[in-house]
């Protein structure tokens, strides 16, 4: 796995809210339809012409397309994570989570590890020796 990968994983996870979001609205919108809107103005139609089962049809097909991408982001932030746990050395696990799902800047994940009694210089070293062992993994 290569440091782009890492560098994804917040971009991943504000897909996976946005795209929980989106189903969220498309389930609010089968279960509480907007009511119909009377005038006494006569208006040409608006050519539409959608049966109800046009409009599940639709819904259905727009939540299924919804899902294999939440899924599809999932399965990616997982191998991530999953790739950043089977780290062993635990300074190198924590500096990959500070940095990367966290989204912590140096400065912060600097920080935190010396809370933990490491200095700068060895939080950029682990930081190194974590993306090599992960790229050759």
């Amino acid at each position: 796995m290569e440091k782009d990968d890492f560098v994804q994983y917040r971009q991943l996870a504000q897909e996976v809210r946005r795209l929980r979001s989106k189903l969220k609205e498309l389930e609010a919108s089968i279960y509480s339809p907007s009511g119909q809107k009377y005038s006494l103005t006569p208006r040409a139609s608006s050519g539409q012409g959608r049966t109800m089962d046009d409009v599940v049809a639709s819904h259905d097909a727009l939540e299924k397309f919804y899902l294999e991408k939440l899924t599809e982001k999932n399965i990616q932030c997982l191998a991530i994570e999953q790739a950043i746990e089977s780290l062993r050395i635990t300074g190198e696990r924590l500096v990959m989570r500070y940095r990367y799902i966290d989204g912590l800047s140096w400065q912060k994940v600097c920080q935190a590890m010396q809370a933990r009694g490491f200095s700068e210089r060895q939080v950029y070293r682990m930081h190194g020796w974590a993306l090599e062992k992960l790229k050759s993994a």
